[in-house]
C-alpha cells in the first residue's frame, strides 16, 4: 500500500471517532539484516514491520492504542480501544491537543537503491570477512543492516505528513583464537556499495593481531585521542542535558538557578558551556544524518544550532513540555551533528607528545548524572602514543570520567564522520586529561 493510500485510509478512520481530537501515526520498517560469527553466516532475513498508534484526546484526558495491521476493521477496533481508554484515563494538568498543518523541512535526498537490498551485495561483504578470518587465523563476527523506515502522521486538526529515513550499517569484530586480541571497526554510508568493506576487514584483523601483544600501563590521568565512535558514545550520554524539561527540573549541567518566583531552574543560554572548538547542530537532511522530517508529535525538525563554538544557543522542547511552558516546540533531539575540522586522526596522533588513543568503549554506565560522570572500559584497540606516533597497544583500562569536564577541555578535532548505532556524526577529539582508574584483563 502506498503512503498516499495509507494517509487516505487513516484519515477516513479517525473521522469516524467521537473524541475532541484524534491523532494516528503509522511506522513502517523494511530491514534486511545479516549476521555472522566464527567466520560463518548465522542469520539472514528480510523483515517488514508496521505499527499503527491511535491517540484520543478528551478534555484533559488522553490515551493511546496500538496495532500491527492496516486492516480496516482492525484499525476501527483499535480506535475504539483508544477512545475507551481515554474516557477512563486520569486527567492531566492541562488539555493537550495535536498540531495543525506544519511546514516540514526537506528530507535527505539520498535514498536507498535496489542494490542495497540485494543479498548478493551483503553476501560479498560477509564472504570476504569470513574468508579473511580463516586465512589469518582469527574469528570474524559482525552484522550488516539495511533498513528503510517510513513515518506517517494524520490527525483531526489538519496535519497530514509523511517522512522517510534510511539506515545502513556495517559492524565487524575480529578476535584472535587464543582470545588475547580483539579489534573492531564499523561504517555507515548512504549505500552499501560505498562501504570499503575490504579495507575495514583488513584493518579490523590487523587490530586484533596487534592487540594480542598489548602491554600493561599504570592507571592515571592521561592526554587522550578519542575516536569518532567514542565521541558519539559520550555525546549520546550527554544529549538529554539539552532537553528543556531536564533543565527545568535541575537535572542538567546546562541548568542554573532561576530568579523567577515560579521557576527553580532556567537554561544557561548565552553561556560558554563547553570548549569553544565544539559546535553541535541538528540538520536532518545532512548526508551523514538523514533523519525524519518531524518527530512523533508531528513537530517539524528544522535546522537548529544548539551549541555554537561552545556557547549554548538553543535547547530542545518537546510538544507536551512546550505547551506547558507556553513556548514554541523544537521537536526531535535524537540526531546530532558535531562540527569537526579537516584534520585526520593521523594528524591528531602527530600532535600528541604522549597519551592514549581510545578507539571504542563498552559497559558504559552513569556514575553521576548531574555532570555525566561515566564508568566503563576501553575495548577493541587501545594504544600508547609517544612523540606523535603510536608506539604499542596497551591492555584495556577502566575509567571514571565526566563528559561535561571532557567536552569543556577539548583541544583539537578531526573530521566529522558517522558510525553506528545512533544518528550522530562526530569527529575524533583530543583532550588533555582522561581519568583511567584501573587496568583490566578483559579483551
Amino acid at each position: 500500500m502506498t503512503a498516499e493510500h495509507i494517509i487516505e485510509l487513516l484519515d477516513t478512520i479517525i473521522k469516524s471517532g467521537r473524541s475532541d481530537a484524534l491523532q494516528v501515526t503509522c511506522s513502517e520498517m523494511h530491514e534486511t539484516p545479516t549476521r555472522f560469527a566464527g567466520n560463518q553466516v548465522t542469520y539472514g532475513a528480510e523483515t517488514e514491520q508496521i505499527v499503527v498508534t491511535f491517540t484520543a484526546y478528551q478534555g484533559k484526558r488522553q490515551a493511546s492504542a496500538r496495532v500491527n495491521s492496516l486492516d480496516t476493521q482492525i484499525l476501527k477496533d483499535t480506535l475504539k480501544r483508544a477512545e475507551s481508554a481515554a474516557a477512563s484515563a486520569p486527567e492531566l494538568e492541562a488539555a493537550l491537543k495535536p498540531l495543525g498543518p506544519q511546514n516540514m523541512p526537506p528530507e535527505c535526498s539520498d535514498k536507498l537503491q535496489e542494490q542495497d537490498y540485494l543479498p548478493e551485495t551483503r553476501g560479498r561483504m560477509v564472504e570476504f570477512a569470513c574468508q579473511s578470518g580463516r586465512k589469518e587465523q582469527v574469528e570474524c563476527s559482525g552484522y550488516i543492516s539495511v533498513m528503510n523506515e517510513q513515518r506517517i502522521i494524520v490527525n483531526t486538526t489538519g496535519l497530514k505528513a509523511r517522512s522517510n529515513r534510511s539506515t545502513l550499517e556495517y559492524s565487524l569484530t575480529a578476535q584472535t583464537r587464543d582470545g588475547k586480541g580483539s579489534g573492531w571497526s564499523g561504517a555507515w554510508a548512504p549505500h552499501l556499495t560505498e562501504i570499503d568493506y575490504q579495507s575495514i576487514t583488513r584493518k579490523t584483523i590487523d587490530l586484533a593481531k596487534l592487540c594480542a601483544e598489548a602491554r600493561e600501563i599504570k592507571p592515571g590521568r592521561y592526554p587522550v585521542l578519542l575516536s569518532p565512535h567514542v565521541t558519539e558514545c559520550l555525546l549520546h550520554n550527554w544529549s538529554h542535558h539539552l532537553d528543556a524539561e531536564s533543565i527545568n527540573k535541575g537535572l542538567s549541567s546546562l541548568a542554573k538557578a532561576s530568579t523567577q518566583p515560579d521557576r527553580n531552574y532556567v537554561p544557561r543560554l548565552g553561556d560558554q558551556v563547553i570548549s569553544p572548538l565544539l559546535s553541535i547542530k541538528r540538520e536532518i537532511a545532512h548526508p551523514l544524518i538523514c533523519q525524519f522530517a518531524f518527530d512523533e508529535w508531528g513537530v517539524p525538525s528544522h535546522d537548529l544550532t544548539v551549541i555554537n563554538k561552545g556557547v549554548l544557543e538553543k535547547i530542545y522542547y518537546s510538544l507536551p513540555f512546550a505547551l506547558s511552558q507556553n513556548v514554541i516546540p523544537t521537536g526531535d533531539r535524537q540526531s546530532f551533528l558535531m562540527i569537526g575540522s579537516d584534520k585526520t586522526e593521523q594528524d591528531l596522533i602527530a600532535s600528541l607528545e604522549r597519551g592514549i588513543y581510545v578507539t571504542k568503549l563498552w559497559y558504559v554506565t552513569w556514575v553521576n548524572p548531574q555532570d555525566i560522570t561515566l564508568t566503563g572500559m576501553t575495548r577493541d584497540g587501545t594504544f600508547w602514543i609517544e612523540n606523535g606516533q603510536i608506539k604499542y597497544p596497551i591492555k584495556n583500562l577502566r575509567f571514571n570520567q565526566s563528559v561535561v569536564k571532557l567536552f569543556s577541555e577539548v583541544s583539537a578535532l578531526g573530521k566529522t564522520v558517522r558510525y553506528w548505532p545512533w544518528p550522530y556524526a562526530c569527529p575524533a577529539i583530543v583532550a588533555p586529561e582522561f581519568n583511567f582508574t584501573s587496568s583490566t584483563d578483559a579483551v
